[in-house]
């Protein structure tokens, strides 16, 4: 019976583990979220005046604080997942196995929903700044660091990071 529960809690990791990669290619990254990016970069790129610059820094500090805190609760599921696991390793351990994974499954879309939605209200936050000429550049520059389009959130491959 051990080799039965030690194989499914590991098949179990490996779902989880699939699950988790595919979901952080599903989110947009913002270029200032990057730490191989310096904010002040996207400043003389878009030729920003002071008021642009100050406000753009700090929508992106804000955004960047709740972004990480997303992260971190994304990142902490897993392993409270896997604690819950080793207590159900019992005779009806399937059924209680498909509650669990569907608990998780909520969760982690609201979790990602929300991280997507911060993300989402920044890139408004940021359009709302800039010129017209400075909004077609961000756009470009977001486009070509991440693979997304900011106005969409959709792209090839883009990806909020996991961590700084």
């Amino acid at each position: 019976i051990m080799l039965v529960a030690f194989s499914f809690v590991l098949v179990l990791g490996a779902g989880v583990m699939g699950g988790v990669l595919v979901a952080r290619r599903a989110n947009p990254v913002h270029p200032i979220e990057s730490a191989s990016v310096n904010p002040d970069d996207l400043v003389e790129q878009l030729a920003l005046n002071d008021r642009q610059a100050t406000d753009m820094r700090g929508i992106w500090l804000d955004v960047k604080g709740k972004l990480r805190e997303c992260t971190d609760n994304l990142q902490a599921l897993p392993r409270l997942r896997d604690e819950e696991m080793l207590n159900m390793l019992t005779e009806d351990q399937k059924q209680k196995f498909a509650k669990l994974s569907e608990k998780y499954r909520k969760r982690f879309d609201e979790l990602a929903a929300l991280r997507k939605n911060e993300f989402s209200h920044g890139v408004e936050r940021t359009r709302k700044i800039l010129e017209p000429s400075q909004w077609q550049k961000y756009q470009q520059i977001v486009k070509d660091r991440t693979g997304c389009d900011p106005a969409t959130g959709i792209g090839d491959g883009a990806t909020l990071p996991m961590s700084d």
